[in-house]
């Protein structure tokens, strides 16, 4: 019976990947943090959230790119509110190298005119939006942990819009007097004079 002797050389090399790939991914996450301004990332209730822009930096970075696969507009029948004439579009996105095109992720993701946001959107508006959204699914999907990393959500800013428009326009409990007003003391208050109406005389019908 012939006899394999096992051989390390696989595991050290192994190891010596993780600890690359774990160097390349602290540098990877340092650099994503120098994209934190308002054009890459969007403050609601006091979390940042990555746009797509931010998104696609870091594609750039990595090597990936967000091609369109597919988007169409779901059949009225399909529709949750299709009696109320919803208009809503699908759209699904690949992650692909740009040196080979290998797939590396994908996501789906739709808008719909029955979002409060984009009640009165254009079509091409809500039609742009669903691939926007698919595109920052797809990323998060896949580097969740870089968006972590650098000390932001994962939740891509556009899935969250909806919540922060609806969170601006609720309205706040109205406060009835001014805030720093003391209370009033009975006391200090003035009464009515008090009329003496004995000295006035009753007046009998003719």
């Amino acid at each position: 019976m012939e006899t394999v002797e096992q051989s390390h050389i696989d595991d050290n090399e192994n190891a010596e990947d993780l600890v690359s790939n774990m160097q390349a991914l602290e540098d990877l996450t340092e650099k994503m943090k120098r994209f934190m301004s308002a054009s890459y990332v969007q403050e609601i209730h006091g979390k940042q959230y990555p746009k797509v822009e931010w998104w696609n930096t870091l594609g750039a970075l990595v090597g990936v790119k967000p091609i369109v696969i597919d988007d169409n507009r779901v059949d009225e029948s399909g529709a949750r509110h299709a009696s109320e004439g919803e208009i809503t579009w699908e759209s699904r996105v690949e992650l692909r190298s740009t040196r080979t095109g290998q797939v590396h992720g994908g996501a789906t993701s739709m808008c719909t005119s029955h979002e409060k946001m984009w009640r009165n959107a254009d079509e091409y508006a809500i039609r742009s939006m669903a691939s926007t959204r698919a595109t920052g699914k797809a990323y998060r999907l896949g580097y969740s942990n870089i968006a972590i990393g650098a000390g932001i959500e994962a939740t891509p800013a556009e899935e969250m819009m909806g919540i922060e428009k609806a969170d601006r326009f609720t309205k706040k409990p109205k406060q009835w007097g001014k805030p720093d007003a003391k209370p009033v003391e009975f006391s200090s208050v003035p009464h009515a004079p008090v009329v003496n109406t004995a000295k006035y005389r009753t007046l009998s019908p003719p």
